[in-house]
């Protein structure tokens, strides 16, 4: 079975891709990089231009603002035999 020129060109293109990729060849797409610092979300600002925090789900141990920090405990997994 004879295959033709357009199969041989897309099979040659995917293979020089394979090849380029297993050498390490430079990328077309700029490499990205974390910032180095946290991001924690606490809120949105509003139609007004205020800050509107949001609510803290019950149990996980976070404190809210003046109150002290209770550690949720954890959930245990146990095998039934």
């Amino acid at each position: 079975m004879a295959v033709d020129r357009y199969t041989r060109a897309v099979l040659t293109v995917i293979a020089v891709c394979l090849l380029w990729l297993s050498v390490g060849g430079s990328s077309l797409i700029t490499p990205v990089k974390a910032q180095s610092d946290r991001v924690y979300v606490a809120g949105w600002i509003d139609e007004k231009g205020g800050f509107r925090l949001l609510p803290i789900p019950p149990g996980t141990g976070i404190a809210e603002p003046g109150k002290p920090a209770t550690p949720a405990p954890l959930p245990v997994w146990q095998w039934n035999q």
